[in-house]
């Protein structure tokens, strides 16, 4: 009856000994899986803040590309007003010149 009970208690050991590896190789294996989400989840947060980054620099280019686009009308509003402004003064003055010559040649 001893050595029955002495090899129950070997059984008994080899087997508690089988559980804590295969809990360790389990254990092993979640805090492999566990790490392997943990470096996806930061490069899908990297690539998440890589294009949000470059959707802020094509906003900004775009807001960029408007704010030119209004100085040019702006700058052809401008000029129009100047080519405008020039003709009227050489119409004056070549009436001024005219009527100078008129008075001249009487």
């Amino acid at each position: 009856m001893e050595t029955e009970a002495l090899t129950n208690l070997l059984n008994v050991e080899k087997k508690a000994e089988q559980i804590r590896q295969n809990a360790a190789r389990e254990a092993e294996f979640i805090v492999e899986k566990a790490r392997k989400g943990a470096e996806d989840l930061l490069r899908r947060e990297g690539e998440g803040l890589k294009e949000l980054q470059k959707q802020e620099m094509e906003a900004a280019a775009e807001a960029a590309r408007k704010e030119a686009e209004e100085m040019r009308k702006g700058c052809r509003a401008d000029l129009d007003k100047l080519r405008k402004s020039a003709e009227k003064r050489t119409q004056q003055a070549v009436s001024l010149l005219l009527g100078k010559l008129d008075r001249a040649a009487q």
